[in-house]
């Protein structure tokens, strides 16, 4: 009786999803969540890397090069934060903490 009320139920109510359709929405949130992960590490690696190259530069070259390195670092990770809330619809949501 119970499966006859389900089905009749997703018969009657179209928007209801199934937990297969809810599973499968999971799993694209966790992969775009992978996804930003691995993109941010990335931005970090080349932060650092270029951030130990500009050490090497004279006095106000350095610090110029500091400043150019910080922000393609923030706008890389806000080209993959904005990644991710299209992935996953929440636009405005917070990253994910970092570990």
């Amino acid at each position: 009786m119970r499966n006859v009320l389900r089905r009749c139920a997703f018969a009657l109510f179209p928007f209801c999803m199934s937990p297969h359709v809810a599973q499968a929405g999971d799993a694209a949130q966790d992969d775009a969540r992978a996804a930003y992960e691995l993109e941010r590490k990335r931005a970090d690696l080349d932060y650092s890397r270029i951030r130990a190259e500009c050490e090497r530069l004279p006095g106000e070259a350095k610090e110029h090069c500091l400043a150019r390195a910080k922000t393609a670092h923030e706008a890389d990770v806000a080209a993959a934060r904005s990644k991710l809330e299209a992935a996953t619809g929440r636009a405005g949501a917070p990253a994910p903490e970092r570990p």
